[in-house]
């Protein structure tokens, strides 16, 4: 995450499981990064939580999601 518009994204189906668990143990690594890692889904459906499965998996494993939301791949604005 060296330059300033460097991201660093996680991208799965819908953004309610995989990739929301990756981007929040890579948030708890590099806090200072953590505005610029984004979870993300190729079909997901924007502001739906975290799947009930991954919160209790998670949660399990000392990660906390409650607080995610998806994401749409098409909507975090990535530069070609």
């Amino acid at each position: 995450l060296g330059a300033p518009n460097t991201r660093l994204v996680f991208v799965c189906h819908g953004s309610i499981m995989r990739s929301a668990f990756s981007a929040q143990v890579a948030r708890a690594a590099v806090p200072e990064h953590a505005d610029r890692i984004v979870s993300t889904g190729t079909h997901a459906n924007p502001g739906r939580e975290a799947q009930a499965t991954a919160l209790a998996v998670a949660a399990s494993l000392g990660v906390d999601l409650s607080s995610h939301q998806a994401s749409s791949f098409a909507g975090i604005g990535l530069s070609t």
